[in-house]
C-alpha cells in the first residue's frame, strides 16, 4: 500500500509539472502574439496625407533644411543644409562619422520630417508625395543587404515580385552575378540561408544590386555599398555599379572615398553643414578637408598593406595638434545622436513608455509564476504530510499506541 500511495503521490507531482510548464508557454505564446498584432497595428508617426506621386525623370532638392533628431533636440543634425541634384547626375556624400550623411538619407526617404526647409522631388515637396509612391521611386544598395533564408531567384524577385524568369536571368548577369549563381548547387533555387550566410560578401552584395537592377526605380541610392567587399570583389562590384548607376539619379554616401572618385560631384559635411564641394580634382587641389581624409584612408591602407618586420623607418615626428580623422574618430554616429543628452529621469521615463503598454501582460506573468512555485511546493507539502500520515496509521505504529494506552 505504501508503494501505491508513493506512486500516485510521485504521478500528481510528474503531471503538474508539465502542467505548469505548458500553462507558462501559453501565457509566454499568448503574450508574443498580441505584441505582434499590436506591432501589426500600429502606425507611422510621419503622416502619409500626400497625393502626388513623383515624376519618372526624378531630380532632388534639399533647400535650407534644419533638423535635430527628437531625442536631441538642441544639436542639429543638418544646419541650412542645400543641395540640387539634377536628374541623372551622382552626388557623392562623404565625412566622418555623425557629419549628417545616414540624416540626408533619413529625410529622403521620409524616416523623418525636417524642422525646417524643404525635401523636393521635382520640385514636389515630399511631403505632398505618397509615401509608397515616394519610396517606389528609390532603390538602395546599402552595406547591409538584407537577405532573405530562401532561394535567390526570391531574394532578386524581392525587387519587383512581378517579374519572369527572363528579367531575374537579366538583372543577375548585368550585376555580374549570374556567373557565381550558376555553380550554387541548385542554380538559382539554392536556398542561401539567414541574411545569405552561406555567401561571400561579394556575392551577397551582387545580389543586392541585382535585386535594384530589376527594380528599375528612376532614384538610386548606395549606403556603403563597397565598404564590407575586399579588394579583389571591388572593381567587380563597382562595374556593376556603374551600369546600375546609368540613366538615375544618384546618391552615393561612403567613407571609403575610392568610391566615389568617378562621381559627378562630391559634397563634403562636417558638422551638419557642407563644408566643401566638388569634383575629386578640384577637391584634392584645394588641400582642405576632402585632401586631409583622402591622405588619411591612403596611411591607413598602407599600414594595412604593410609587410610585417619589413619597411622604412618609422617617422618620429610628433604633433599634439589633433588630426582631422582623430576628432572624427570620437565623433557620434546618427544612432548614438539619437540617444545621446538623455539624463537619468529622462531615460527612465523614455523606458516607462515603451513599458506601459505591457504592464498589464507583466503583472500576469509575474502572478502566474509565483502561483506556478507555490503550487509545486503545494505539492511536495502534499505528499509528504500522507506520507506521514500513512507512517503513523501503518499496523505496528497502531500496536505501539494500543500498549502505551493500555500501560
Amino acid at each position: 500500500e505504501d508503494g501505491i500511495r508513493d506512486y500516485k503521490v510521485t504521478g500528481v507531482q510528474t503531471c503538474a509539472l508539465p502542467i505548469s510548464e505548458v500553462w507558462g508557454d501559453l501565457q509566454r505564446a499568448a503574450g508574443a502574439a498580441e505584441r505582434l498584432m499590436e506591432l501589426l497595428a500600429e502606425t507611422s508617426e510621419i503622416p502619409d496625407t500626400g497625393t502626388q506621386t513623383p515624376a519618372s525623370n526624378t531630380a532632388l532638392a534639399f533647400e535650407g533644411v534644419h533638423f535635430a533628431y527628437p531625442s536631441r533636440p538642441t544639436h542639429p543634425a543638418l544646419s541650412d543644409f542645400t543641395l540640387e541634384i539634377a536628374h541623372g547626375e551622382s552626388v557623392a556624400l562623404v565625412g566622418p562619422s555623425g557629419a549628417g550623411k545616414s540624416t540626408v538619407m533619413n529625410l529622403l526617404l521620409r524616416f523623418y520630417d525636417v524642422n525646417a526647409g524643404t525635401v523636393a522631388v521635382d520640385g514636389q515637396d515630399v511631403r505632398e508625395v505618397t509615401l509608397s509612391s515616394l519610396r517606389d521611386s528609390i532603390a538602395l544598395v546599402s552595406q547591409e543587404t538584407g537577405l532573405f533564408n530562401t532561394s535567390v531567384r526570391e531574394n532578386i524577385a524581392y525587387g519587383d515580385p512581378t517579374a519572369d524568369e527572363n528579367a531575374i536571368v537579366e538583372a543577375a548577369k548585368a550585376a555580374a552575378a549570374h556567373d557565381f549563381i550558376s555553380e550554387l548547387p541548385q542554380g538559382y533555387d539554392t536556398v542561401i540561408g539567414e541574411a545569405g550566410l552561406r555567401l561571400s560578401g561579394g556575392q551577397r552584395q551582387r545580389l543586392s544590386i541585382a535585386r535594384a537592377m530589376l527594380r528599375d526605380a528612376p532614384i538610386l541610392v548606395l549606403d556603403e555599398a563597397l565598404s564590407a567587399v575586399d579588394a579583389e570583389n571591388e572593381a567587380i562590384i563597382q562595374d556593376a555599379l556603374d551600369r546600375l548607376m546609368e540613366g538615375r539619379t544618384t546618391l552615393i554616401f561612403a567613407h571609403r572615398l575610392s568610391s566615389v572618385i568617378d562621381a559627378d560631384r562630391i559634397l563634403v559635411l562636417d558638422g551638419g553643414r557642407v563644408a566643401e564641394t566638388g569634383r575629386h580634382g578640384e577637391l584634392m587641389a584645394q588641400g582642405g578637408v576632402y585632401h586631409r581624409l583622402m591622405a588619411e584612408q591612403a596611411a591607413e591602407t598602407a599600414r594595412v598593406d604593410a609587410p610585417v618586420g619589413g619597411g622604412g623607418a618609422l617617422a618620429t615626428g610628433e604633433s599634439t595638434q589633433p588630426t582631422y580623422s582623430e576628432e572624427a574618430q570620437f565623433a557620434p554616429t546618427d544612432a548614438i545622436v539619437k540617444a545621446e543628452g538623455l539624463g537619468w529621469f529622462a531615460a527612465a521615463r523614455e523606458l516607462m513608455k515603451h513599458i506601459g503598454p505591457y504592464r498589464g501582460k507583466l503583472m500576469a506573468t509575474f502572478f502566474f509564476g509565483v502561483t506556478r512555485v507555490l503550487a509545486l511546493i503545494g505539492v511536495g507539502v502534499v505528499g509528504r504530510s500522507e506520507e506521514h500520515t500513512s507512517e503513523l496509521q501503518s499496523p505496528c505504529n497502531l500496536v505501539c499506541r494500543l500498549l502505551l494506552e493500555k500501560k
